[in-house]
């Protein structure tokens, strides 16, 4: 009797599995996968990664061809000049999806270049660093920008930078004169600690001869009494504040 229901029921998983291929091949919807791709070429967007991967491999081939056919012709509406241009100017990277678009790439590296002028390379290499880094893919910035960053980086304004306690900039270490530069830098540093330790001596040295003189004064009132003893509370305070900012100093 089972060898009887064999026939039936291989002929029933042949239906099944039939029909289930019919509903996958269905449910990538090659009718529209061609206006799909224009509607998200418009947006700048690619959905292709959403494409059910149940789908048959040789669906899934023929949906991404039409997908790609019809977000071609939507990247025309999207990839502007306009938009070429406000990226650029607002120093942003090139959009994905349309960096591999001639005539886009060209409306934007024109633009940008435009964006990022000599005079902006001249003025950002006197800063240390480009204001937009983006810039540096350009030539003609790339290369009056690193000119003008042989002059400032030297062993004078590394210094200075020391001294004042600012970052040395990272693009002049870049250059071949990394060692000198943060050797001058260390140097600059180095005086300015020196120079508040003598200030922070000296005012410890006042504080000192401040309270010394403030203990030698007899009050000869209650009122008085008291203003002194303020006087050398606010004075032994400033003394302890000040010899913990010149412990600390040292410590650096």
């Amino acid at each position: 009797m089972h060898f009887k229901l064999l026939p039936f029921l291989l002929g029933f998983f042949i239906l099944v599995s039939c029909s289930s291929h019919k509903k996958v091949v269905n449910s990538c919807n090659l009718d529209k996968a061609r206006l799909k791709g224009q509607k998200d070429g418009e947006l700048g967007i690619n959905h292709l990664n959403h494409l059910s991967p149940k789908c048959s491999y040789e669906t899934q081939i023929e949906y991404k061809e039409k997908y790609l056919d019809g977000q071609k012709k939507g990247l025309k509406n999207y990839c502007t000049l306009k938009r070429a241009q406000l990226r650029a100017n607002s120093h942003l990277e090139i959009d994905k999806v349309c960096e591999d678009i001639a005539q886009y790439k060209k409306w934007y590296d024109a633009s940008l270049m435009n964006s990022c002028s000599i005079k902006q390379a001249k003025i950002d290499s006197k800063q240390g660093q480009p204001k937009h880094p983006l810039c540096l893919k350009t030539k003609t910035y790339s290369k009056f920008f690193n000119l003008g960053l042989l002059k400032h980086c030297n062993k004078r304004q590394a210094y200075r930078d020391g001294f004042e306690e600012k970052k040395l900039s990272e693009y002049c270490l870049l250059t071949n004169k990394k060692e000198v530069l943060l050797k001058s830098y260390q140097e600059g540093l180095n005086k300015r600690l020196e120079t508040e330790n003598t200030k922070l001596e000296r005012k410890v040295d006042e504080l000192n001869t401040q309270i010394k003189k403030l203990k030698k004064i007899k009050p000869t009132s209650k009122e008085q009494k008291r203003r002194l003893e303020i006087e050398k509370t606010k004075a032994s305070k400033e003394l302890l504040k000040t010899l913990h900012a010149l412990g600390k100093k040292n410590k650096l």
